[in-house]
């Protein structure tokens, strides 16, 4: 919590609001206390963000009130698949003399999430500290033969190169894109281009629909279809397949991923992952590590981490200090399985390919039935009818078997996240192709002291309902 004085020359007092970054499943009040002033005992909080603005009125007791802001600040994320954190701005007004007058404002990174006492949110959280280990680490399964993102978090806006990325053991390569494959607009209209010249100048990559192609659009507004990578997108040949757009390739456009799709011949929106590069955004490893073979790794280091040697010593001496980030990637072949995408309580996208044991299917017949009355030998027959209606359940059995403690710590989450979906193949035209579902849940064992640990799980699929009759 943070208390600040009141921006009033007419009122002394304080406001104690929550951390910059907080979280919306966690209690979140703000509390005004005025010591000295004259004010006419009623007053409004303002949540706003991108999606619009929620009023809350108070009356203060003795000079002070507490508003109670949880609710609203989860009210305000609308679409959790794309977005699972926002910059809120809130503003107190207080009525002096009748006329509304503001005492406070303030403006906070609000996670779509929850965060127990015990775990850490990138340096936020209540947990056990460790001084050997004191930045914020995660182990992840990559199955690459599957839509993959790694979801990560950073509190202001990041750039090309803020993200360090290596394979395995080498060193952090530099050539390497966090966040590339960029599309800054999309065009409905039908420019002239240069088809054959190189772009000699940098630009923006736009789409261009009627054309079906990318373009680059140079600072004077003349478009090219050649252009060379720079150090603000990339070449050519990563958006294009000689003069059809690539398929299979996640392309950032603004805060959306998209994808071609060759079917609907145009780019579509990934119902999944956030492009931004601030707050919870996602990256595609896929892209990132294009030549990976057992592992990668992703690091984000704070502003003031300092660096003894470099990696000339193979990382041996490099420390890692509170602020920075460190993800391992476990790179695994399997294709196999019941593979699902969630998004856990701390709002991050997770993956895990568990493996499939029975499917059982339940039927439950309508309440309702139909006369079917037909005459066989010049007569009629009675109790001759038909339900109405069919519903038939579906119930896939699936279990991961000798998962490590950090494996299981992520991939249990599962059980408890209302937003799961499992992925059934790509369309005819290349995009991924996913169906929500339903975890059963339930109790699941954590064995103290065991080294390796299984998981089961139900999910339930969508169900199916005959024709009506």
């Amino acid at each position: 919590m943070i208390t600040t004085t009141l921006n009033s020359d007419n009122l002394v007092g304080t406001c104690t609001r929550p951390d910059d970054v907080c979280f919306a499943y966690n209690p979140n009040f703000v509390q005004l206390t005025i010591t000295e002033g004259t004010y006419d005992g009623s007053g409004t909080l303002s949540v706003s963000c991108d999606t619009g603005t929620f009023t809350l009125g108070f009356t203060l007791y003795g000079g002070s009130a507490k508003v109670y802001l949880s609710r609203t600040l989860q009210l305000v994320f609308d679409d959790m698949a794309h977005q699972r954190s926002k910059d809120v701005t809130i503003a107190i007004s207080l009525a002096v003399d009748g006329v509304a007058t503001q005492v406070c404002s303030f403006t906070l990174l609000v996670v779509c999430g929850l965060l127990p006492m015990g775990e850490r949110f990138d340096t936020w959280g209540a947990y056990p500290y460790d001084e050997r280990r004191v930045y914020f680490r995660q182990k992840l399964v990559w199955f690459r033969g599957f839509p993959f993102t790694v979801s990560m978090f950073s509190a202001t806006a990041l750039i090309e190169g803020d993200l360090r990325l290596r394979y395995g053991g080498s060193t952090y390569d530099s050539t390497l894109r966090a966040f590339g494959c960029r599309v800054d607009a999309i065009l409905s209209d039908t420019p002239s281009y240069d088809a054959d010249t190189l772009a000699s100048s940098e630009g923006t990559v736009v789409y261009c629909q009627p054309l079906n192609r990318f373009l680059l659009q140079d600072e004077d507004g003349n478009y090219y279809a050649q252009w060379e990578a720079t150090d603000a997108f990339d070449a050519v040949t990563a958006y294009m397949d000689g003069d059809t757009p690539k398929t299979g390739v996640v392309f950032r456009c603004g805060e959306r991923f998209m994808m071609y799709d060759s079917q609907a011949k145009t780019l579509v929106v990934c119902p999944w992952g956030n492009a931004a590069t601030s707050g919870i955004f996602e990256v595609v490893p896929a892209q990132l590590f294009p030549q990976v073979r057992s592992q990668a790794v992703l690091r984000k280091d704070a502003d003031d981490t300092v660096h003894v040697f470099d990696s000339t010593f193979d990382h041996t001496f490099i420390t890692l200090g509170v602020g920075d980030t460190l993800i391992r990637l476990q790179v695994e072949d399997r294709t196999k399985g019941c593979y699902l995408r969630w998004v856990d309580a701390q709002g991050f996208i997770r993956y895990y390919l568990f493996d499939e044991g029975t499917l059982a299917r339940e039927t439950s017949l309508s309440d309702s039935e139909v006369e079917d009355s037909r005459e066989a030998a010049g007569m009629l027959f009675h109790g001759h009818v038909r339900t109405a209606a069919v519903t038939t359940k579906r119930r896939q059995s699936c279990c991961a078997v000798s998962l490590t403690e950090d494996i299981y710590s992520y991939v249990v989450s599962v059980v408890s996240s209302p937003m799961v979906d499992m992925y059934l193949g790509e369309s005819p035209g290349g995009v991924p192709l996913w169906v929500p579902v339903k975890v059963k849940g339930g109790a699941t064992t954590h064995q103290a002291g065991k080294v390796l640990r299984d998981l089961e799980l139900s999910v339930y699929l969508p169900e199916l309902v005959s024709q009506t009759l």
